[in-house]
């Protein structure tokens, strides 16, 4: 830890006298870091006892006492750690360690300061409560601090009572990824760019307060842009099929690896929606026909809803969707794969990564539309919202959201985000916004 340099934003969060205070920002501004220091000086200021706050237990013992036990050894701040109760002795005053998931775990205690980690992984009625029964706790000494780290996740906790409510005595301290370069692995930053899209970069590494499940779904898709009605199918490429296995109507979105001419993509590549089948009904059999009806010549590779494994768009209950797929090469004499994996990937990480592709927070776009001959396709992107008051996808309209969902099929096994780590070795980051850890701090 001694080769940590203290940004502005952690050194003037660290030293703020305020009764609350709150320390959020992008990925990897060193959360955890400044939670454990501004604790300790609570801890030593107060001379009391306090509280530290973590959702999770695993999140307690993988990350907050290792941290606190470094820095306590680094400064010779003696301790005895009292398994049984959770529980750090010192001279100063005992700390407590606990989880948030439980009311009754933070009851009970006499508190001169406490401090909370990543609150707005809980919902929005669960933090408040839990922030109202720790205010309560602290009953001890002249001067009382209650404070939290985490990161930004959007209009949630954080956003009501440190920006909306303008509560006296509240204040904010937003850090940007960028502040905490020096403390980060060469190309981090880089990396976390490349890998979103320009609305998640200004949340993940700038740290600004954004809500990403509002109003459209695909809102990086611009039609004037991303729209090419002259995309066509070269015939010396693969066809890459994404499909799901909705049955009315059931959707197969054609796209090739390819660079038009005069569009700049990255490395030279982007995936290239040339046309899509949509049966109305449909099923696993029909569709296979019609691909091959179309496509007779063609090398195709389909990238399937994983929920096919189990399934049957048929009444044949012994062949499954998927069981289909992979004997189509054989009954057609074609040259046909199937890559899929046993689950599908987390329907936000699949979206993000859509959005990721319409447009990289460099600006770099990698997929491109013909939207006459996938009509279902470019109407997802126009018309796909997220259902109001929540966190997921309005599926209202039974024939809307499947094209965008087979297309990401696709994306997600031909386009996975790859980031570099120390050493020039790499690491798929398979779950946004989940940022990829190089470890640091």
């Amino acid at each position: 830890m001694a080769n940590v340099t203290l940004n502005p934003t952690q050194a003037d969060f660290i030293a703020d006298d305020s009764s609350f205070s709150f320390f959020t920002g992008g990925y990897k501004v060193g959360k955890t870091w400044v939670l454990v220091r501004k604790g300790t000086q609570a801890l030593l200021t107060t001379k009391k006892q306090g509280l530290l706050a973590e959702p999770t237990y695993s999140m307690i013992n993988d990350h907050l006492r290792p941290e606190l036990e470094r820095f306590w050894e680094e400064i010779g701040l003696e301790y005895i750690w009292i398994a049984g109760e959770r529980r750090y002795n010192t001279a100063f005053g005992n700390v407590l360690l606990r989880t948030m998931d439980r009311r009754s775990a933070l009851e009970g205690h006499n508190l001169g300061w406490f401090g909370v980690d990543e609150i707005d992984l809980l919902s929005k009625e669960r933090a408040d409560s839990v922030w109202r029964v720790l205010i309560s706790k602290l009953t001890l000494g002249q001067k009382r601090y209650g404070f939290g780290t985490g990161t930004n996740e959007g209009y949630e906790f954080v956003w009501e009572w440190f920006v909306n409510k303008q509560i006296n005595g509240y204040k904010l301290f937003t850090a940007s990824t960028r502040e905490n370069k020096a403390n980060l692995p060469e190309g981090y930053i880089e990396d976390l760019i490349a890998a979103y899209d320009p609305k998640l970069v200004r949340r993940y590494v700038d740290g600004e307060f954004l809500n990403v499940q509002t109003g459209k779904v695909y809102y990086a898709c611009d039609p004037d842009i991303h729209f090419v009605e002259t995309l066509e199918i070269d015939p010396e490429k693969p066809l890459h099929v994404g499909m799901d296995f909705n049955v009315d109507p059931m959707l197969a979105v054609i796209f090739q690896i390819d660079s038009p001419d005069g569009i700049r993509v990255y490395d030279d590549t982007a995936a290239l929606v040339v046309d899509e089948i949509a049966l109305e009904p449909g099923n696993t059999p029909a569709m296979i026909s019609e691909l091959v009806h179309r496509y007779p010549k063609a090398r195709m590779r389909i990238y399937p809803d994983a929920t096919g494994n189990k399934r049957s768009t048929t009444n044949a209950a012994a062949d499954t969707d998927i069981k289909l797929l992979r004997e189509a090469a054989k009954k057609y004499d074609t040259d046909i794969k199937v890559l899929v994996n046993t689950t599908n990937p987390n329907p936000i990480d699949r979206i993000n990564l859509v959005n990721r592709m319409f447009k990289d927070g460099y600006g770099v776009i990698r997929l491109y539309i013909n939207s006459v001959k996938a009509p279902f396709t470019a109407d997802d992107c126009i018309f796909v919202s997220w259902r109001e008051g929540s966190r997921t996808v309005d599926d209202s309209n039974r024939k809307r959201t499947h094209a965008l969902d087979a297309l990401g099929y696709g994306l997600v096994k031909t386009f996975p985000i790859c980031v570099r780590r120390p050493g020039n070795a790499s690491k798929l980051l398979t779950s946004s916004p989940v940022a990829p850890v190089f470890g640091g701090y």
